[in-house]
């Protein structure tokens, strides 16, 4: 599976940036809220992985 690859490729070069994060500094700040809805860090780093990846299947068909 082609985004298996891709995660197994990606991850190791996020988990030394993250290594020193807490659970609460995960949770968002008052001034992260855009249109009522907060920005979660986990959600953006979700995001951040698999946004390449919804294109490249978006370009490939």
């Amino acid at each position: 599976m082609q985004a298996e690859a891709y995660l197994e490729r990606l991850l190791p070069w996020w988990r030394m940036p993250l290594a020193g994060v807490r659970d609460e500094d995960m949770e968002p700040a008052e001034k992260l809220h855009f249109a009522g809805m907060p920005y979660w860090v986990d959600a953006m780093l979700e995001h951040a992985v698999m946004h390449p990846v919804r294109h490249s299947f978006q370009l490939g068909n």
